[in-house]
């Protein structure tokens, strides 16, 4: 079963009350954030391509931005 819950004061609070016994062993993982599409958000998403693949992306970022949009 799985509960959600939220960090309050450092403290994992249950959203719906769980009827866990006291005492029982837990494993808390933190749900994954949502897509950060800012400048930082993807600066940090070169970190998944292999440096050997960063300058093949760079050039078809640039031939894509010389497209004219109005020649489609």
């Amino acid at each position: 079963m799985v509960y959600r819950g939220h960090i309050e004061n450092g403290v994992v609070v249950l959203d719906e009350p769980g009827t866990l016994p006291e005492g029982m062993a837990v494993v808390v993982e933190p749900a994954s954030p949502p897509p950060d599409f800012s400048g930082k958000g993807m600066r940090n998403l070169i970190g998944l391509f292999p440096k050997e693949d960063l300058q093949q992306i760079a050039d078809a970022l640039k031939d894509c931005r010389q497209i004219d949009p109005d020649g489609w």
